[in-house]
């Protein structure tokens, strides 16, 4: 330990913790008018109380450095005004915690950065190493080492002067942790990661789950997903912002529609936008819906980019896991859905990812099925049951309760028209009419002014 190391701020480096929120607070911290607050991010940090009897050290040690806690906080703090200030603005701001070099230094490897195409993404969020024995790579620097980004690029690995990646490769090597999460212990990721993660203490942080901001329920997030406008003349909101503005989420809150310094709304709204923006897909162009968005969406083609599933479960498959009910104790078999998931085999070599991100949530492909799995279930155990017997999948009874609560349609269809649909079949070609079903229900009405949705979501 160096014994300039401050002793007034914080105790050992190994108990420093930052809460998750504070970060967030950090980070977007900008200046109140001169009379309401502190005027440099120095002032702000020094009477800011972590929650746990500690402050974030801010002096330097022997060889002129801040502490790596402190150090990143920054990095991201600035990175943050990118766009907004000029260096030596951002160096006066800070209170001289960082110099103007160094912030030009960081801004110069963000508008370097690399195109990443989201198939890539995905492979190196969910990279482990195979066996020694095959000869392939045993640490995430030595796969992205060899991994080609398909378009003559490769993700920078090397760190800049204030030890930091570059942001893309940053971002990756963060969302891989998270997806380590109940598999390794900290250590054991910062060795996996092959010197692209350098303390475990980022390995911990990573893995703190962030609190939401809001909580909106299922039939809300139903209703934002799917709202279109109506007509002009009969005064409704024809735009997501206007109509977010006003829809309560039935406890109190509203929606926080607000971007942050950085430019990025709140992540409850994002995920929101992001798949409203998504079910438009095939029905309008890119600035159509930035337009009907209201501003909320400036790049729709980045939200409309498919993400592919991170395992492929084959239909019978599917079916086994959704219908999967425990068989008699003294036979042996599994008692929970974990233990039934954890032995299935989907057959291609793959088993169903069961461990939960940072977030705390699992992957897309098995929280669909569980989420099938546990409708099935109504009528036949309770809330409380469905948690026991999903083995931990299920976290809490709410949420159980949450997905047997009915969704209202998107669409009323009348009986007469339902039976038409289930009856139809296609007519002589030379008579002109559908010949196929997508044909026949794209110029079939409702008889209330509504058409049958047919484009797919996300």
């Amino acid at each position: 330990q160096n014994s300039n190391a401050p002793t007034t701020q914080t105790t050992q480096d190994e108990s420093l913790t930052v809460p998750a929120e504070v970060e967030n607070q950090i980070i977007q911290w900008r200046p109140l008018p001169e009379n309401e607050g502190p005027q440099t991010l120095k002032k702000y940090l020094d009477k800011l109380p972590l929650g746990n009897g500690q402050h974030l050290p801010l002096t330097r040690n022997g060889s002129n450095h801040l502490d790596p806690d402190t150090q990143n906080l920054v990095w991201q703090w600035a990175q943050g005004l990118h766009g907004q200030m000029s260096a030596p603005e951002v160096e006066r701001l800070s209170g001289r915690l960082i110099s103007d070099r160094l912030v030009s230094t960081w801004w110069q490897a963000m508008r370097l950065s690399v195109e990443v195409p989201a198939e890539i993404e995905n492979q190196i969020i969910q990279w482990r190493p195979g066996n020694k024995d095959e000869g392939g790579p045993q640490t995430l620097k030595e796969f992205l080492d060899t991994l080609p980004l398909g378009n003559g690029q490769q993700l920078p690995l090397t760190r800049n002067v204030g030890n930091h990646l570059d942001p893309v490769t940053q971002k990756l090597v963060q969302q891989w942790i998270q997806g380590l999460h109940g598999q390794e212990s900290p250590g054991g990721v910062v060795t996996l990661s092959g010197g692209l993660v350098g303390d475990r203490r980022t390995v911990s942080k990573l893995w703190r789950p962030m609190p939401p901001s809001v909580e909106v329920p299922a039939e809300i997030e139903n209703q934002i997903i799917q709202w279109r406008p109506g007509k002009k003349d009969e005064g409704g909101p024809q735009t997501l912002e206007e109509y977010l503005k006003k829809l309560p989420l039935g406890n109190g809150q509203q929606l926080p529609l607000t971007r942050n310094r950085s430019g990025h709304l709140d992540p409850v709204t994002q995920k929101l936008v992001q798949q409203w923006a998504q079910g438009l897909h095939e029905q309008m162009s890119t600035p159509e819906v930035a337009k009907l968005s209201g501003g909320l969406v400036s790049q729709p083609t980045k939200r409309w980019r498919p993400m592919s599933p991170s395992v492929e479960v084959p239909a019978e498959v599917e079916n086994q896991i959704i219908q999967w009910r425990p068989g008699k104790k003294d036979e042996g078999g599994p008692q929970t859905l974990e233990e039934y998931l954890k032995k299935l085999p989907l057959g291609n070599g793959q088993q169903l990812p069961l461990t939960r991100n940072g977030s705390g949530h699992l992957d897309p492909v098995t929280r669909k099925l569980v989420q099938q799995w546990a409708q099935g279930l109504h009528g036949q155990e309770s809330a409380s049951g469905v948690v026991t017997l999903s083995g931990g999948l299920v976290k809490d009874r709410r949420i159980v309760s949450t997905w047997w609560r009915p969704m209202p349609p998107s669409v009323e269809v009348p009986a007469e028209i339902e039976n038409q649909i289930i009856q139809w079949r296609p007519g002589k070609k030379d008579e002109g009419g559908p010949q196929t079903l997508e044909e026949y229900l794209k110029k079939l009405p409702l008889g209330n002014g509504q058409q049958l949705p047919l484009t797919r979501n996300g």
